[in-house]
């Protein structure tokens, strides 16, 4: 199959996000009495936006007014720290910028509340690159749900057979099947290789160079 686009999740796959969310999620957790969570932990906490990290942060305690304080005082505090220690990827820019080159089209999808999305990309990349960038917010529901994805395609303009989604949880392996869409896996996020390949990654990379390699020899 050759590919004339992708979608990319953000955080774990063009982002290194983890420490700022771990940061100010512990802060939202002191800040009403609760235990921080080691930093490990939260690898398997994100991925489904801030009101379920929030909301399983709090664990077997499920209360929806603490809930909401929490998710309030985790975006409060992750407004002043989202680019303190978040960084790309090593070789992220440099592949991006040679997929743009190339022609190949882009765009992003992400869990995490959408004017962090567009802060984000906007501060690490020219968002020039990409022809949409959306994430968590009332228009539709957050991944695995393809609605996302399928508004992403509107603004991709290519055959969906030549788009494919790339990500490293099992949230991003099935908003491509439930989209349609070809997925890929990257090793170096959150998550491990076997539970990409075990939702269905077509194929699973260890570095950008890699993935830029195979999307570009793949792009006919």
């Amino acid at each position: 199959m050759s590919y004339k686009a992708a979608i990319f999740d953000l955080d774990g796959t063009l982002l290194d996000t983890l420490e700022d969310i771990a940061s100010s999620a512990n802060f939202a957790l002191k800040s009403c009495g609760k235990k921080p969570i080691e930093l490990e932990r939260y690898k398997f906490l994100v991925g489904e936006g801030a009101k379920r990290l929030m909301s399983e942060a709090l664990g077997e305690e499920k209360d929806e007014r603490l809930a909401k304080k929490l998710l309030e005082a985790f975006k409060s505090d992750y407004a002043l720290r989202w680019k303190k220690n978040s960084k790309p990827y090593e070789g992220i820019e440099e592949m991006l910028k040679s997929l743009n080159k190339n022609g190949f089209k882009m765009a992003v999808l992400s869990n995490k509340p959408e004017e962090f999305v567009k802060e984000c990309v906007r501060h690490f990349f020219d968002e020039e690159m990409f022809e949409y960038i959306g994430g968590e917010h009332d228009r539709f529901p957050r991944k695995p749900d393809p609605s996302g994805a399928y508004e992403a395609l509107k603004y991709l303009k290519v055959d969906p057979d030549r788009v494919c989604f790339i990500g490293d949880t099992k949230i991003d392996m099935l908003t491509a099947r439930n989209s349609n869409l070809d997925g890929f896996g990257v090793s170096w996020g959150f998550r491990s290789k076997e539970e990409l390949l075990n939702h269905g990654a077509k194929k699973v990379f260890d570095t950008a160079l890699e993935l830029e390699e195979y999307l570009l020899s793949n792009n006919h």
